[in-house]
């Protein structure tokens, strides 16, 4: 029997993206515990739920402050002590860079990065960004030097890693279709052919927030009888701002706000076309959960985004950036319902074909030495 440690940044991924793989590591017999910052209280209990002990962990998820950061290393040596991990499987990036060194200094055996997206100090650019990017690359090197595997979520940020010179020689890579989507639980929605443009995720400018409420605005201004809704919550200084631009646009009746949702099942069914416009991504599990719904998805054309839209087929790829070609995607789509149909039915097959969480679990179980 092992005894896994499942490491986030990010508490609300837990239930979201790795219930599958703990429902199978349950099955199978190992314990399972999961850690990570912050964690709420619905958390806990969908986790709790799926036979995982919940540990919370003291840091920060944001910054890069090298006095601070000795300190996140520090609580992830303690949690090594405390919990006594054989198995350790860690995902974002303070999780991955101070949770293999601390696993491999605990001689924990099996150290599996999951490398979920190359983020915002990638993604961003300036001088703040290029500091950020240079102390988070030194963190990866020496971070990825100590796993046993690392698991990429798009080939894209695979190569880009080794191209930055991020990787270790030897060290075994495995690339999967993201987290996968859960079939069963993200059921196909029957086609609603009154309802409108649903935008669900973190307001974000890596999300692609800002081009998202320009084309919306562009949108409304043109055909005012398309229904848009706009589904979460700001992320950090710059999501009070995005959250009092949301508020306003509602006010004006340009948009619906309907806030956090820890189920977007009811958006999802509502909605005619799901518009994720990101910069980046590792793989988005709200596209996923749109295509597993049967839903027409509009992204851009960027890693993570293009490997799950068949651009014309399951939706629209657009140039990220482009807030003119964003709003004409989310127009066109709205104005054939047969078209939203017929995508609906194809990302829905896509989703059963490439992206199951089960085949991705057992791809995660098999690179940590379980499968």
């Amino acid at each position: 029997m092992a005894r896994v440690a499942i490491l986030t940044g990010f508490a609300p991924t837990l239930p979201l993206f790795r219930a599958p793989l703990v429902g199978m590591l349950r099955a199978a017999g190992h314990e399972v515990v999961v850690a990570a910052p912050a964690i709420e209280p619905w958390v806990r209990e969908r986790m709790q739920e799926a036979g995982a002990e919940v540990v919370e962990l003291d840091y920060a998820r944001r910054g890069m402050n090298p006095l601070a950061e000795r300190g996140v290393r520090r609580e992830f040596d303690r949690f090594m002590r405390d919990e006594r991990p054989t198995h350790v499987l860690a995902g974002t990036i303070k999780a991955v860079c101070h949770g293999m060194p601390a696993a491999a200094a605990a001689g924990v055996a099996v150290r599996v990065a999951m490398i979920t997206g190359v983020g915002s100090v990638f993604v961003r650019r300036g001088l703040r960004w290029w500091i950020a990017r240079t102390a988070a690359s030194a963190l990866y090197r020496r971070a990825l030097a100590q796993a046993t595997h690392v698991i990429f979520h798009n080939p894209d940020d695979r190569d880009d890693f080794a191209r930055w010179g991020l990787l270790a020689p030897g060290v075994p890579v495995t690339v999967t279709a993201g987290s996968g989507v859960d079939l069963a639980h993200h059921a196909v929605q029957t086609p609603n052919p009154d309802g409108g443009i649903l935008f669900a995720s973190r307001f974000m400018t890596d999300k692609g927030f800002e081009e998202f409420l320009q084309a919306a605005e562009l949108v409304h201004r043109e055909q005012p009888s398309i229904p848009i809704r706009i589904a979460g919550f700001g992320d950090g200084k710059e999501g009070e701002a995005f959250e009092r631009r949301v508020a306003d646009g509602a006010r004006r009746g340009v948009w619906e706000s309907v806030g956090r949702r820890h189920d977007i099942r009811p958006d999802l069914a509502w909605c005619r076309v799901f518009v994720l416009p990101s910069w980046r991504e590792g793989t988005p599990h709200s596209v996923l959960e749109a295509m597993a719904a049967g839903r027409a998805v509009v992204t851009n054309n960027v890693p993570g985004c293009r490997q799950c839209v068949e651009d014309g087929v399951t939706g629209l790829l657009v140039e990220r950036g482009n807030v003119t070609a964003l709003a004409h995607a989310m127009q066109s789509l709205m104005q054939d319902h047969a078209r939203t149909v017929a995508m609906g039915r194809a990302g829905r097959a896509r989703a059963e074909q490439v992206f199951d969480a089960r085949t991705v679990a057992q791809e995660t179980l098999a690179a940590m030495g379980l499968g």
